[in-house]
């Protein structure tokens, strides 16, 4: 029998983000995972576009070259990006990460880059079968870097190779499929917060679906700090009780905008399929648009120049050329149409300014007043511009607030992060008290109250500490405020019990003997112990020390007496074992300090 793939996928949003950037597609020939990043919406668009390229590897048989097949289509993906960069110049930095496997019944083609993971469960034994594209990981192939250092080091997401639209060379490899073979594809949502002991173990136990929900359960209850986007497969020794209808996730499960013709193309009613197809209405509408305009500075330049001025159109022609060739070269991504297309337009209107002042020249009484004018309102055009664009980028930071630390507290802060020549471009905008109980609330900073009770780093578990001090994504105030509720509820460490209070030296229960200080005689008959007799003279003896006729009880020991023997009747009287000590509390570690 021919083996095949049991397989499953799960993505969930996360403790902190907004939205969902990973994508993810299980099917029987084809695993596949992606990890969106850029904002605005793009980081989402990024992960479908690939989804949707690799997705197409589902539908037929792979063939032999398992690993050029996948290269092929992660390159449809990759232009797929740069073709909607050029449509929408505002999601320039949008991209994604790519982690695939292809199954062709026995063999598995892996192809790779970025962050994202790909690891194989083999008889027990769970090994990482890709390597991290990030500045962290260079630093560990180097010998700078320790595996458990790299694990906390605060730029570990950093990355070094990403698809942004532009060239990029994969990690690929063709390995052995085993029958009993478990693989998981995984976002760094995952990877991140939790260790590869617990993904290893977890993973050893259950089916594909069980072992999933229970990595995504392991990602939230370490702080969720980002989307959590796993797949998980069994290599099964036959097609027998095997899922047959792909499972898609995360981002490339919502519908995106776009005509798709599902005669034309029968993966379209997925939604990958529908990501591919808006890729390309976008790629063809742009691809016209680019055409007329040259057209229309072809045009123009001829209209301009007339026939009397076949040099002046030679010229304009020239210009076009050129620019379009700096426009290819400048881009790098094929966008040499549109560029075209402007310089031609822009050669036109060189030519029909020249022949319009060479016919002007003579009829223009003041053209050097003329020129002042136009100079004078240039400059006041300029002006309004900047005015409009520092008013605008106000307005933008004044209506920004983000979740940060500050002095070790956690605050939310109005502006952007970062400063200008030494000026900060955020303020704290509110600060956060703790009841004992964990009950929040959020004051201004000029309003804090007197019995507040400051929310710190400390009061918090590890995890969620590192993603407040890397960067909470930021909104509006009330998003900000709901953050900072979200950390409070997951992630706050238990209040630290008060200690009891230790006996002072020299208090006594009332059946404890007298003070030494007491110079009352004992009664008469009862002798009293060494410590509380009066000082005496180093000649003069102590009464009685060595006369056992001042004694009530001749054959009684001295109870001062060191070496006198112990009485086997009095076992009793022997102190109990110490209970062994409790683990003491650490602020900051174990609990948090409630003030």
């Amino acid at each position: 029998m021919t083996p095949a793939l049991v397989y499953t996928a799960r993505s969930h949003l996360g403790m902190v983000r907004e939205n969902n950037e990973d994508s993810a597609y299980a099917g029987p020939r084809l695993l596949a995972l992606a990890d969106g990043m850029g904002g605005h919406a793009a980081g989402e668009i990024a992960s479908q576009f690939v989804v949707a390229a690799l997705a197409k590897l589902d539908e037929d048989e792979p063939g032999q070259d398992l690993t050029g097949t996948l290269t092929h289509a992660l390159t449809i993906g990759n232009e797929a990006i740069a073709a909607h960069v050029e449509a929408h110049p505002e999601t320039e930095g949008m991209g994604c990460t790519a982690t695939a496997l292809l199954f062709d019944g026995r063999r598995m083609g892996l192809i790779h880059v970025g962050d994202s993971r790909a690891y194989l469960l083999r008889d027990g034994t769970l090994s990482q079968i890709t390597k991290d594209d990030t500045f962290v990981q260079s630093l560990v192939d180097r010998g700078e870097l320790s595996e458990d250092e790299a694990h906390s080091h605060p730029r570990r997401s950093l990355i070094l190779k990403a698809l942004t639209g532009e060239p990029v060379e994969p990690t690929v490899v063709t390995r052995e499929a085993r029958i009993g073979d478990r693989y998981l594809l995984c976002s760094d949502g995952l990877s991140d917060p939790v260790s590869t002991a617990t993904i290893s173990e977890t993973l050893a136990t259950g089916s594909p679906d069980e072992a999933a929900d229970r990595l995504v359960q392991l990602a939230l209850r370490s702080g969720g700090p980002d989307n959590i986007t796993v797949v998980v497969a069994d290599v099964a020794d036959s097609p027998r009780n095997t899922p047959t209808i792909p499972v898609v996730v995360g981002a490339a499960s919502t519908d995106e905008p776009g005509v798709v013709d599902p005669a034309a193309d029968p993966y379209s009613g997925t939604a990958a399929g529908k990501a591919a197809a808006f890729s390309r209405a976008q790629s063809a509408s742009r691809t016209g648009a680019a055409g007329a305009a040259g057209a229309a500075g072809a045009a123009g330049a001829a209209a301009a120049s007339g026939g009397a001025h076949g040099s002046d159109v030679a010229d304009s022609n020239a210009g076009g050329t050129s620019g379009s060739k700096r426009g290819r070269k400048s881009k790098g991504r094929g966008r040499g149409g549109r560029a075209a297309g402007a310089a031609g337009t822009g050669g036109a209107a060189g030519a029909g300014q020249d022949h319009d002042d060479d016919d002007n020249t003579d009829a223009d009484a003041d053209p050097p007043r003329g020129s002042r004018w136009r100079f004078a309102l240039s400059v006041v055009g300029v002006l309004v511009v900047i005015a409009g664009i520092v008013g605008v980028s106000t307005l933008l930071i004044r209506s920004n607030y983000f979740v940060t630390e500050q002095d070790s507290q956690v605050v939310v802060k109005r502006g952007i992060s970062g400063d200008v020549f030494g000026i900060s471009l955020s303020s704290v905008a509110r600060i956060a008290c703790l009841t004992p109980e964990g009950t929040l609330t959020m004051h201004d900073p000029d309003s804090i109250p007197t019995n507040c009770d400051v929310f710190t780093l400390g009061d918090l578990r590890e995890p969620a500490r590192e993603t407040v001090r890397a960067g909470m994504p930021s909104g509006s105030l009330a998003e900000a405020n709901a953050q900072v509720a979200r950390l409070a509820q997951d992630n706050l460490l238990p209040p630290c019990e008060p200690e009891e209070a230790a006996p002072r030296a020299g208090e006594r229960g009332d059946g404890d003997a007298p003070s030494s200080s007491s110079n009352t005689p004992d009664e008469p008959g009862e002798p009293a112990p060494d410590t509380d007799r009066p000082t005496r003279g180093a000649d003069e003896p102590a009464p009685g020390a060595d006369d056992p006729a001042d004694r009530n009880d001749p054959g009684a020991e001295d109870p001062a007496d060191p070496d006198a023997p112990t009485d086997p009747d009095a076992e009793g009287d022997e102190p109990s074992p110490t209970a062994r000590p409790t683990p003491p509390q650490v602020p900051g570690e174990n609990c948090r300090a409630v003030s």
